[in-house]
């Protein structure tokens, strides 16, 4: 048994002897003093690659990835002594050494900056900014010499390579490792110093990986090895050009952020994977203190949260306990309410909650925000997500919302489809009058104001994700709109359950989803896989004290009379086309009771799939409708712009003059409607056979369309034309 131990060690230590390299005294001698600085100077990749350190031309490599210096060569690019001594002559053109020199220069660039300030002004990539706060805090110690020790230890690793594969002689190498070699001796004061500078070029491509620490003592520890298994002592570094401010010991190779540096290198690992969702924290800790700038963002892509799976994950509570309380309360206030307010839409969109600025992609369903911007409010800039916003805030919908209800409240005695017809409302308004009627009671003072404000934080989050806002931009605005729903409303419950009467006011004329509150009910029960609700202390000082609006409550189902609105409604979310005009033509026989109702929509469809003689025929028996209406609405003007267009293109402007005679005066003077009056006179001059009436007609169109003229308003070149040869004559 001990002779069998005896023979298992015996192989061990000769295997390991194997794999590394040998130091014989005697074949140390027989090196020239060049080569044995060559040697010391690239004792590095010989102790890695099992290279014995007194074999120069490297003819034996001991290593699983390299067979030999043909095969380190080749697989380096260094195919023929001209790429060698290329490669030689621009040592410090290096990747490593110029990276060094020029981020130093960046630095005294920007004296006085702070490294965070300099990469966003600059716009530098991720790795760029990562050396920027390396260097800045490594600078002192590295010096004015910074990585070269690197480039002259590679440059001369290739010329030994070069030499032992026959691609170059040996007085060819020393002609070029001359200069190298008394550079290094005369820029370092020890074999030592030069490890050290030639570490910080060796682990700096590193710093993005969660295993950089490790990667520097590995380094450590092979230069330290390197350096005590050859005679160091009997290198001469002169040290004549040495940096005095700079000198190293291996040890000093080691990274230790400065506090303002921190939160950033440690950030900046995410990128090298290790993290999980974990980074996050990290991320939102840079942000609070380098400021918000694009370098961020990439990070986030690199975070893999855990999905909740109704199948498998058990309740949505033990799962947020388990995977995301820590997120949760390492939010602001402000973020928490945010994020639930909005948890709605974000559930459905299969958005990841718990980042304010939906950075972090959740799984492949994940909706991409830039395209919900898009596809869903138009939305592909800054202008136009603050445009939106500005429309949001204004409250058109809430407009609408309160429009229909007070017309509710003055017509107490009329049914939603008699009002609408009498004040001339388009099909939607209608349909959602209906809505209205049924929940204004419930609904109280603050009406669809959940709805609203949750739709303007979402724009706003979606375009921090789409890079149109910065988040601390965003988060100014959206911090009154928590604070005014923390007022307005006495706990989720009673916000989200506006919110869905909200939605079900805003999607009333879809067809295409008739259960959707169902849908929403959902999202709320699994979202609480990621926010505690309950959780969230709203003040409600500003509540409607009245009525406490419930989800229940706030689930609409259409009426029996409000059903028989579906049909039109499903008509008017369609494209227009000749077809849906003979679908309304048969709805409307059907359903006589709704002909004035649909006037306007009827109009609107004939002006693409009729004559104008149909137009005109349609509007004159019509005329009793029209005339009703309130003079003020769109229905009205809009209507008789087309009617006067019509009769003017079919020559009928001895009528167009009495249709315009009886307009209200408000409309008389808008340019659109007084070039009607302009052009009908100009008809009349051309078709009137007596002298003095035409001369009337003339003067008449003349000064209409000089008039026009001074209201800034264009006349076309042939009317341009013809005023020029009259008042010429």
């Amino acid at each position: 048994m001990k002779k069998k131990l005896i023979i298992i060690l015996t192989i061990f230590l000769c295997s390991s002897l194997w794999c590394k390299p040998k130091f014989y005294r005697a074949d140390w001698d027989k090196l020239s003093d060049l080569e044995k600085n060559m040697t010391a100077l690239t004792a590095y990749w010989t102790y890695i690659w099992g290279i014995d350190y007194c074999d120069f031309a490297c003819k034996i490599v001991r290593h699983e990835n390299w067979k030999n210096a043909n095969n380190i060569l080749s697989t380096w690019g260094y195919y023929n002594k001209d790429k060698i001594f290329k490669q030689t002559k621009d040592v410090f053109e290096f990747v490593w050494p110029k990276i060094y020199r020029d981020t130093v220069k960046l630095l005294d660039d920007n004296h006085g900056k702070e490294p965070a300030l300099i990469s966003k002004e600059n716009k530098l990539s991720t790795n760029d900014t990562g050396y920027l706060f390396y260097i800045n805090d490594k600078r002192s110690t590295y010096g004015q010499h910074g990585f070269e020790a690197y480039g002259i230890s590679e440059a001369l690793l290739i010329l030994r390579l070069g030499y032992g594969t026959g691609l170059i002689t040996h007085e060819e190498m020393e002609q070029y490792a001359k200069p190298l070699v008394q550079k290094a001796l005369s820029d370092y004061t020890s074999l030592e110093d030069f490890a050290g500078h030639f570490i910080g070029a060796k682990v700096i491509p590193t710093i993005n990986n969660y295993k950089y620490n490790k990667n520097v003592d590995d380094e450590v520890e092979t230069w330290t090895n390197a350096i005590n298994s050859i005679p160091a002592y009997e290198i001469n570094f002169t040290g004549n050009t040495a940096d005095k401010t700079a000198v190293m010991k291996i040890e000093d190779a080691v990274y230790v952020p400065s506090e303002y540096s921190k939160p950033f290198m440690e950030a900046i690992k995410i990128t090298g994977g290790g993290y999980g969702l974990k980074g996050i924290t990290l991320i939102n800790e840079c942000r609070k203190k380098y400021g918000d700038f694009g370098i961020f963002d990439s990070f986030y892509t690199y975070l893999t949260p855990v999905v909740y799976d109704t199948k498998v994950s058990g309740s949505p509570e033990d799962f947020f306990e388990k995977e995301y309380r820590w997120l949760w309360e390492s939010l602001s206030e402000y973020e928490q309410f945010a994020i639930a307010c909005t948890s709605n839409v974000e559930e459905r969109n299969h958005l990841f909650h718990l980042d304010i600025g939906n950075r972090v992609t959740l799984s492949k369903k994940s909706s991409k925000c830039k395209d919900i911007l898009k596809n869903k409010w138009n939305i592909s800039s800054e202008e136009e997500l603050m445009q939106n916003f500005e429309e949001l805030t204004q409250g058109e919908q809430a407009a609408v919302y309160f429009k229909l209800k007070n017309l509710l409240l003055k017509y107490p005695e009329l049914s939603v489809l008699q009002i609408g017809t009498k004040e001339a409302l388009s099909v939607t308004e209608i349909s959602r009058m209906y809505f209205v009627k049924d929940k204004m009671d419930l609904l109280g003072e603050h009406g669809l104001e959940a709805w609203i404000d949750a739709r303007r934080i979402s724009i706003l989050r979606w375009g921090i994700s789409a890079g149109y806002i910065t988040e601390e931009k965003a988060q100014e605005l959206i911090i009154p709109i928590v604070v005014r729903i923390k007022e307005n409303y006495t706990g989720f419950e009673e916000f989200i359950a506006h919110w869905i009467a909200g939605y079900c006011f805003n999607e009333v004329y879809s067809s295409t989803n008739p259960d959707c509150t169902i849908d929403l009910i959902n999202a709320i029960e699994t979202a609480r896989a990621y926010i505690p609700f309950e959780e969230l202390v709203f003040t409600g000082e500003n509540a409607d004290k009245n009525h406490c609006l419930t989800i229940e409550e706030a689930v609409y189902t259409p009426s029996a009379v409000a059903q028989k609105m579906i049909p039109f409604q499903k008509l008017y979310k369609q494209d227009n086309s000749e077809q849906i005009l003979k679908e309304l033509i048969k709805l409307e026989q059907q359903n006589p009771e709704y002909k004035d109702a649909m006037f306007y929509y009827h109009l609107v469809l004939m002006a693409d799939f009729s004559s104008c003689r149909e137009r005109i025929d349609f509007i004159e028996n019509n005329l009793t409708y029209l005339q009703s209406i309130p003079i003020d609405s769109f229905t009205f003007s809009d209507s008789y712009y087309l009617y006067l267009t019509d009769l003017l293109i079919s020559y009928y402007p001895e009528k167009a003059l009495a249709v315009y005679d009886a307009l209200p005066e408000n409309l008389k003077g808008e340019s659109k409607f007084y070039y009607f009056y302009a052009y009908a006179n100009y008809l009349m001059s051309n078709l009137c056979n007596i002298v003095l009436e035409r001369d009337i007609y003339i003067s008449r169109a003349v000064k209409a369309f000089n008039r026009l003229l001074q209201m800034g308003f264009s006349l076309g070149s042939f009317i341009d034309g013809w005023l020029n040869a009259v008042e010429s004559l």
